[in-house]
Parts: C-alpha cells; structure tokens; sequence
C-alpha cells in the first residue's frame, strides 16, 4: 500500500515461489472465500504478470 503511487500504471511481473498464489488466480472464483478474494483483488490492481519460480530448498 506504501508504494502505491509508484506502482499504478505501470506493467510489471512479480515473481514468486508460492505455487498456490498463482494457482488462486487460475481457479474459479466461486470457490475462494470472501477473504480470499479481497486480497487477490488487491493484488490484481497491480500485477499484470505473475511467474513462478523454484524456490531454494
């Protein structure tokens, strides 16, 4: 939320190791509970790519 300013309107890619965070955006949205979709749609405000990546183990 801080960096708010500087990210609107702007095309980005954000990289993750999370596999279930990009799998939350494939799913249909029926099946996700009201908290979840609120902060996917926070997120949706600003990516407009998500990748992901292996993560250390």
């Amino acid at each position: 939320k801080k960096f708010k300013h500087m990210l609107e309107g702007r095309e980005f890619q954000i990289y993750t190791d999370q596999k279930p965070l990009i799998y939350a955006f494939k799913q249909n949205p029926d099946k996700c509970s009201p908290r979840q979709l609120r902060h996917l749609d926070f997120i949706s405000q600003y990516s407009t790519d998500l990748r992901h990546v292996q993560g250390s183990e």
